[in-house]
């Protein structure tokens, strides 16, 4: 049997088929703008966009290197600004320093030729001063008769007229100086002192006066003694009587307590507890310890202001500046 092709036919030509270009016609032909352009010559445009998209990665990249390294030099230019304002100010504290350093030399200089020219001072009121003979066996007004009755009252340091100079060396100390007749500036010595609170019981008197208001004021104390050389300790019990204006003087750090048990000290024989040398600190002779909170024999006191340096007093209203005293020793038995 022979079966035919029913399929009907088309009016149109295979050519016809496939060059048409008209929407119904059957045939599908695809717009010129989705033709393969590699045919002409040309880049497909999804490439170009992936070439543009890496161009502006690259300029992204390179403009972040830039700013990067504009920020690292301008950090760098600050740090460097910082150090130089650093440095400036190093540079004027070192100044400053080394100025108040050149101060302080020419200040330390300055008190050296001072204390050189009280030294002076002093050395020539001593000379200008008639010598008093300190013989001990030849005081003509404290003769050792007048230590032998109880109730003697004997001055063995006096500080009045100031016409003659306490800053002496041990020895001076030792044998005594000064007017010993009549009511001159003295020192009756420690030697003397010592051999003869060896002998009975004696209180110890110390009057003073004060520079700001010329109050007078005094203190007594027990059982003064003065011991043997070298150190010639002084010693003394308890207080057993005061004046109204004398504050309290108990503890070290009042009065003349502080130099209880104390050797003597002066310019050339360092006898104190403190590291240097108390009697040129201050110059004077004393029973030193620290150096002192009672200092009869300092220099004269010019004003109430406190100066450690002058004669000088502490109690327990504080510093006095002292311009009389006078150290006595009372024979009780």
């Amino acid at each position: 049997m022979e079966f035919q092709n029913t399929q009907p036919k088309s009016d149109v030509s295979d050519t016809e088929q496939v060059s048409g270009n008209k929407q119904g016609d059957g045939i599908y032909e695809q717009p010129a703008e989705f033709k393969d352009e590699r045919i002409e010559g040309k880049q497909p445009k999804q490439n170009n966009w992936l070439l543009k998209c890496f161009m502006a990665l690259i300029l992204f990249v390179v403009l972040m290197f830039l700013t990067l390294s504009a920020f690292n030099e301008t950090n760098e230019i600050k740090d460097q600004e910082t150090d130089a304002s650093r440095m400036n100010e190093l540079t004027d504290a070192l100044a400053n320093i080394s100025k108040r350093i050149e101060t302080m030399e020419a200040s330390v200089q300055e008190n050296s030729a001072n204390f050189a020219r009280l030294k002076d001072d002093w050395v020539n009121v001593s000379s200008r001063t008639e010598t008093v003979e300190t013989n001990l066996d030849e005081f003509a007004c404290v003769n050792d008769a007048a230590f032998d009755k109880v109730g003697a009252e004997i001055v063995f340091q006096r500080r009045e007229r100031f016409d003659i100079s306490f800053y002496r060396g041990f020895e001076d100390y030792e044998t005594g100086f000064g007017e010993f007749c009549g009511a001159g500036d003295l020192w009756l010595g420690l030697k003397k002192l010592h051999q003869k609170t060896q002998d009975g019981k004696w209180h110890l008197r110390l009057s003073m006066r004060s520079f700001s208001n010329y109050v007078t004021f005094w203190s007594e104390w027990t059982d003064f003694k003065i011991h043997s050389a070298p150190l010639y300790t002084l010693t003394f019990g308890r207080m057993v009587a005061k004046s109204d204006t004398m504050q309290n003087t108990t503890g070290t750090d009042h009065g003349l307590e502080g130099h209880n048990r104390m050797a003597f000290t002066t310019y050339d024989r360092d006898q104190d507890v403190y590291a240097g040398n108390c009697a040129i600190l201050y110059p004077s002779g004393w029973w030193h310890r620290d150096c002192h909170t009672a200092n009869l024999n300092g220099i004269k006191a010019t004003s109430a202001s406190v100066n450690y340096v002058q004669m000088s007093f502490r109690d327990g209203n504080g510093w006095k500046m002292i311009s009389w005293s006078e150290m006595k020793m009372i024979r009780v038995a």
